[in-house]
């Protein structure tokens, strides 16, 4: 009975291991009453609030500038560090809207826990109103390192911070920048567990079997 229980244990624990899905699957994050708290600027004159109205539609993550220095483009980073944007990025995507006040090329960017590498991918506002974003962790064109490494393919396993490079215009004045509804997907590809939690789960499923063989027979002996 004692060997059975450690097996099943065992088993228990692999298959929590292939189902962990970190950040959340299919559940867009919207500003829309409900909080999502860690978001933080590192720009002194950025503030980062969740507002109720403007969004796409309704609430959003609103980015402000109240005051930019002339003439010094302003390059911003806001981010998570939070356990809901933590883990294995592999196999999924990403789709958000982001709202921008100019024209401009802004940066979505990763953190890995695995070496502390930053690894960034521009996109395009191409107006001043609502825009669909959607990219990919999954294929590692496009996703630049900052720190001249290689193995993105390593990196993407633990991300520990998630966010955006903002630029401002390098004119003086107040500008506005949003997120909303932001939503992580696995579209890109089918979750394939690695070999070595495959090999465990079938050597843990044939212990079982022979353990549940033996018992029987031995019970039967018994009797």
């Amino acid at each position: 009975m004692g060997l059975k229980l450690v097996i099943l244990c065992l088993l228990t624990m692999v298959l929590v291991s292939m189902g962990q899905a970190s950040p959340s699957i299919g559940q867009p994050v919207t500003w829309d009453g409900t909080s999502d708290p860690g978001w933080t600027s590192l720009d002194a004159w950025a503030t980062v609030s969740e507002v109720s109205s403007g969004g796409n539609p309704l609430g959003y993550l609103q980015i402000n500038y109240d005051v930019v220095p002339p003439n010094v483009p302003q390059n911003d980073i806001v981010y998570n560090s939070g356990l809901s944007y933590s883990g294995d990025y592999s196999s999924l995507g990403v789709s958000f809207d982001y709202l921008s006040t100019n024209n401009s090329l802004q940066t979505l960017y990763f953190k890995s826990g695995v070496d502390n590498s930053t690894w960034k991918q521009v996109f395009t506002t191409p107006s001043t109103s609502w825009e669909r974003i959607s990219l990919s962790f999954y294929n590692s064109a496009n996703w630049v390192s900052l720190d001249n490494l290689v193995n993105f393919e390593v990196a993407r396993t633990n991300v520990n911070q998630f966010g955006f490079f903002i630029q401002t215009p390098s004119d003086p004045g107040s500008y506005t920048f949003g997120i909303d509804n932001l939503e992580f997907n696995n579209n890109y590809t089918t979750q394939v567990p690695e070999p070595s939690t495959v090999i465990l789960l079938v050597s843990v499923v044939l212990c079982l079997c022979v353990t549940f063989r033996v018992d029987r027979m031995v019970s039967g002996k018994i009797r």
